[in-house]
């Protein structure tokens, strides 16, 4: 490192981001793939996450993972999710559910820690 130079830790961002509680929503049948209002309430869902990415970007974000964590894992639209996410839409039928990806992005940046910088 040379002197006078400040290295800034990679910021990290995990998203999970679930239909319930998104803007709108009043009612759980909602959320549900056969509700008329579905396909609405995912284009509000996927809106609000590009919002979060965005924030994050803004205040210096170097990576963010979001995790689809409503039913199916498969409502966020996601030609229409922010580019710079990583985007998670399956279900690891692990103990740990909605966070399982989050515990993989912890062990994957411990490992790199680790990792001789070239």
């Amino acid at each position: 490192m040379s002197h006078g130079m400040t290295v800034m830790p990679d910021k990290k961002i995990y998203i999970s981001a679930d239909m319930e509680g998104i803007t709108g929503v009043i009612h759980w049948d909602e959320t549900s793939g056969n509700h008329p209002d579905y396909q609405y309430f995912r284009q509000i869902m996927t809106n609000e996450v590009n919002a979060a990415i965005e924030g994050a970007l803004e205040q210096g974000a170097t990576e963010i993972v979001v995790r689809d964590a409503h039913s199916s894992a498969r409502n966020l639209i996601p030609d229409k999710l922010h580019e710079s996410a990583l985007l998670i839409r399956e279900w690891s039928k692990g103990p740990f559910a909605m966070m399982e990806a989050w515990i993989r992005v912890l062990a994957l940046s411990a490992v790199s820690a680790t990792m001789p910088k070239q």
